[in-house]
């Protein structure tokens, strides 16, 4: 009694806006086939009924129920199904089906939380004992709920349900099935009623490093006579539940767009796909969440990589404000040193071997990582960028989370999973330093700016930002640092190679936490 769903192509999903920062992306999707049931294969545990009738007046004989475990049927205590030797029409149902006995048919609801089965065979009975098979169908679609997000914390258990929306809204009461024969007879049957709601079980998230899952169990749904009960006229209410901290009761989602071919019909198992997305923050607490989930907290960072806690993965993000807005990387001046003198043990050729540099921390933190073995962070005259990045405090919060790390000016790989939280990054051997420019989707990256100023943030985009990334000897300024710049209007996003001791680069600094 396997459910079959036909191949269909693929959908490019519906992009919904969820308010408060969320966003979702809906689609559906016919599950694979399960292949071709057997006739050996056992039907599903649950109650069954079986009704004998005679197969010329059409009259019941006979009526058992019971129960199916692991493929075995157990009578009711005290039925059994007593028939004289002869031909009879059986059939076979599941416990949503119900039996309408004074008209002769079986009555299939709407809108059901079981699947209902019902299963027709003619046999010839000989003997004290017969054995009688049957080919179980399924007499609706069944339809389930798949949340996803790559947001790893903050969720909560989600409550969901299935409303129409169309002409009231109305749905299709129920279809009805001539009892002696299992056929589809719907002759007379006009009743639909006010929609009501078909609940999706309460679903707690499963959250792994790749990103959390909310998958229900399975509802059943006729596809009814009218096209305001097809599935894509119904729409997903939520009544519980959050995603990074913002809540998404109230939220609304349509169903979505069918993939071409699909057809909403009996027998398809489909699963509704709902991907929320939203950009996170790192908050005064130590915590990451939507904005929308802040509550009485502050955020004081964007996060570029969350924290997962069992493989000991650090969260990263980047400041919300400037932590200068005219240090010098360093001031060759102060620390005596020529200015096209290695700084970094480790320098890079292009921003195509610069991406790999994500080691920031330790060029901010760490004198055995560099060749003049200091540790910039603390020396004000000589590397004020390090300085101002190292010793950086919101200025608008105190910092509470004990997991909150030490500030430091990012790496250019670091800085590049910045970009890449908003455009696809697409970098070759070939680009130098200034690959940037044409080696991202600029329209998607216009989102950057957002996500700054949504949240209050008083950073310059239009300006010009340092890393702690190096180039090598091979280009115009010989181990000269690496600076980007973020764009809004006036920019196009670059990396650059510049000289050492050069006014107004600004630093935001990142931090681990």
């Amino acid at each position: 009694d396997q459910a079959v769903t036909r191949a269909a192509a693929s959908v490019k999903p519906t992009t919904v806006d969820l308010g408060d920062g969320l966003e979702a992306e809906v689609s559906v999707t016919p599950d694979a086939p399960t292949g071709k049931t057997r006739a050996v294969d056992p039907i599903s545990d649950g109650k069954y009924t079986i009704l004998a009738f005679d197969p010329t007046t059409h009259d019941l004989q006979g009526k058992l129920e019971g129960s199916v475990t692991g493929g075995v049927f157990t009578p009711d205590a005290g039925q059994k199904l007593l028939l004289d030797p002869g031909t009879y029409d059986f059939t076979c149902f599941s416990e949503p089906v119900v039996y309408d006995e004074p008209n002769n048919r079986l009555v299939v609801d709407n809108w059901l939380t079981k699947s209902p089965t019902i299963g027709h065979v003619q046999a010839t009975i000989t003997g004290d004992d017969y054995e009688v098979v049957f080919n179980m169908e399924h007499k609706s679609a069944r339809v389930r709920l798949n949340i996803t997000s790559d947001i790893l914390s903050e969720n909560t258990p989600i409550d969901a349900y299935l409303e129409g929306g169309v002409f009231g809204p109305y749905y299709w009461m129920h279809d009805w099935y001539t009892a002696y024969s299992g056929v589809l007879n719907n002759a007379g049957n006009g009743d639909i009623g006010t929609s009501g709601s078909l609940n999706f079980k309460t679903v707690a998230p499963v959250t792994t490093q790749a990103g959390t899952t909310y998958t229900s169990d399975y509802v059943y749904m006729l596809p009814g006579l009218s096209s305001h009960d097809d599935l894509s006229n119904h729409a997903i209410h939520f009544n519980a539940g959050t995603i990074g901290g913002a809540s998404l009761v109230g939220k609304t989602v349509g169903v979505g767009t069918y993939p071409p071919g699909f057809q909403w019909a009996i027998n398809q198992s489909i699963t509704i796909n709902v991907n929320v997305k939203g950009q996170l923050y790192l908050f005064e607490d130590g915590k990451a969440r939507v904005y929308a989930g802040r509550g009485t907290h502050t955020p004081i960072g964007l996060v570029i990589q969350q924290k997962w806690e069992p493989t000991n993965q650090k969260g990263t993000a980047c400041a919300l404000e400037d932590a200068s807005l005219s240090a010098f990387w360093e001031d060759p001046a102060k620390t005596g040193l020529a200015a096209e003198t290695q700084r970094n043990q480790t320098v890079y050729a292009d921003l195509y071997s610069g991406q790999n540099d994500l080691n920031g921390y330790n060029w901010t933190w760490d004198a055995n990582s560099t060749t003049d073995h200091v540790v910039r962070a603390n020396e004000q005259e000589k590397y004020p960028a390090f300085y101002a990045a190292g010793h950086y405090r919101p200025s608008f919060t105190t910092v509470t989370g004990a997991n909150v790390g030490k500030w430091y000016l990012p790496a250019i790989g670091e800085v590049l999973q910045l970009f890449k939280k908003f455009t696809p990054v697409n970098l070759s051997s070939s680009m130098g330093w200034s690959g940037i420019v044409s080696a991202i989707d600029k329209s998607k990256y216009r989102k950057l700016k957002n996500a700054f100023t949504n949240v209050g943030s008083t950073i310059f985009l239009n300006s010009f930002f340092w890393t702690s990334t190096t180039a090598d000897a091979n280009g115009y300024y010989k181990y000269g640092p690496v600076a980007y710049n973020l764009m809004t209007s006036v920019y196009e996003p670059g990396t650059y190679v510049i000289m050492k001791n050069i006014y107004n680069i600004h630093v935001i600094p990142f931090v681990h936490f």
